[in-house]
Order: C-alpha cells, then sequence, then structure tokens
C-alpha cells in the first residue's frame, strides 16, 4: 500500500512524548483519585461535513500493539489500546510498563486528554490537536487514520504513513497489521504494531479527570 500524506502522527507522537517523558516518575507514584467522569454520547453523531465522511463497514474497530517513538532525538517505547466506534467517539489509551500515563478520547465535538503523569487534562476543541499539528484537523481526520482510510487522508502533506497491508483472518476485512509514520525530514518518527483486531465488538470509550488535575493551557 503507498504511502499517504496525513496529520495525525503528530498527535500521537506528542501525546507519547508528553506522557513518557516523565516516566521516571511512575514507580514512586501511589494516587487514590476521586474521579469525575465525562458521559459521552450513545448514539453516533451525524459528521459535521458529510461529504467527506468514509463510511464503513463496519461500527466498531478496536486494536492494541506497541510503538516506538523517535521524537527529535529521544527515543520511547510504549503500548496503545485503540477503540473506535464510527462517527461518535475515538479512545486511545497509552501504556508504560503496565501503567497506563495517558488518555484520550475524541468525539465530533470536543477533545478530552488525561496525562497520568504530570497531573493534567484539557477538555475542549480542536485547538488543542492543531496545536501539535500545525495544521487543521477534526474527528473525521483521525478516524480516518485509525482505520487506514487513504482516500480521506489524500488531502494532507505534512507527514508520510505507510501502512502494511493485510486481510484480518477472522473477518475476513481488509486492513493493516502495523504503520511507519515519520516528519520533520525524519527527525520525528512512529513504528507502530496492530494486534488483537476486533471489528463490531463495543470497547472501553470512558475518560475521567481525577481530582486536583491541572487544566492544561494551550
Amino acid at each position: 500500500m503507498k504511502a499517504i500524506k496525513i496529520i495525525i502522527y503528530v498527535l500521537s507522537i506528542s501525546i507519547l512524548f508528553s506522557a513518557c517523558k516523565t516516566s521516571r516518575h511512575a514507580q514512586r507514584k501511589a494516587k487514590k483519585d476521586t474521579e469525575e467522569t465525562l458521559v459521552l454520547p450513545i448514539r453516533p453523531q451525524k459528521p459535521q461535513n458529510p461529504e467527506v465522511a468514509q463510511s464503513y463497514a463496519y461500527n466498531w474497530v478496536s486494536y492494541r500493539g506497541n510503538a516506538n517513538i523517535n521524537f527529535d532525538g529521544k527515543k520511547y517505547q510504549c503500548s496503545y489500546y485503540m477503540v473506535n466506534r464510527i462517527d461518535s467517539v475515538l479512545y486511545l489509551n497509552l501504556n508504560l510498563m503496565g501503567i497506563e500515563i495517558a488518555r484520550l478520547v475524541a468525539t465530533p465535538k470536543e477533545v478530552t486528554f488525561v496525562n497520568k503523569l504530570s497531573n493534567e487534562y484539557y477538555k475542549g476543541d480542536y485547538a488543542f490537536v492543531e496545536k501539535y499539528l500545525k495544521a487543521k484537523a477534526d474527528f473525521y481526520t483521525l478516524q480516518a487514520v485509525f482505520n487506514g482510510d487513504e482516500a480521506r487522508l489524500k488531502a494532507y502533506q505534512d507527514i508520510t504513513v505507510t501502512y502494511h497491508p493485510i486481510i484480518d483472518e477472522s473477518s475476513k476485512r481488509p486492513f493493516f497489521d502495523s504503520f511507519s509514520a515519520s516528519m520533520n525530514n525524519g527527525q520525528r518518527k512512529v513504528d507502530a504494531q496492530v494486534k488483537n483486531l476486533k471489528f463490531n465488538t463495543p470497547g472501553t470509550t470512558s475518560i475521567k479527570i481525577p481530582e486536583g488535575f491541572k487544566e492544561m493551557t494551550l
């Protein structure tokens, strides 16, 4: 499958970098947080731009894997878990050494991000995404990236991403089992595995903001 130009890679790397760079404190932390639950939409929402929205042949997709990150010369290894309810919600959980370090939930209307190592959170519009991408982005762009939707992503030129295509054994659907992405003349790179692929199986999409966490400023 040919390389495509997309922008979401920066978001993933920025989240990983923000969470991983303070990982040396993770094992020394033992917190009991009182948490506020954010209620997410139950029904899929209609795309804000129906003419560019992709019609997928499934309602849910989820997978997990490991990611090797090179962020401006600094290297990290993290694991992740992704769940997407089509046109409704996208969930990303990041782990380091078996400890959850960050969680992101995106809906068509807003993004919520919790960094458990820095005790910070963001809840608001896609300015959070655009700050790191330095480009326009919305929910449907993120969804397209995690579903390998090349047609939706052709308009983007900042990032080069290559998917390794497969036919999923269980569902017989075409998908991918890994992807590689780079930007800034190779200064930022990611190599990610995709495993435990599931279609039409509902997964976790919840996010909580622990009491006492500080709101991030853009």
